[in-house]
């Protein structure tokens, strides 16, 4: 995953913020209302990715340079 391509973890969770919001008010048709979560989902599951690959860079920043240190 490229950071470039990528949108940032805050922007991310700021789409599913609006998102969530336009669901919960319930004014919007159906087909509408089921394209913004679709869309919620995919954002979701960028946002696992993302933090699954911080998490996955932080270890290795970890074993590198604490774990010698121990």
């Amino acid at each position: 995953m490229s950071k470039e391509s990528t949108p940032s973890i805050e922007t991310m969770i700021g789409q599913l913020e609006v998102l969530a919001t336009n669901l919960e008010n319930g004014t919007m048709p159906f087909d509408e209302a089921l394209n913004n979560y679709k869309q919620g989902l995919s954002l979701l599951d960028q946002c696992k990715r993302y933090l699954k690959q911080s998490k996955a860079e932080i270890k290795e920043l970890h074993d590198q340079y604490i774990s010698d240190e121990e």
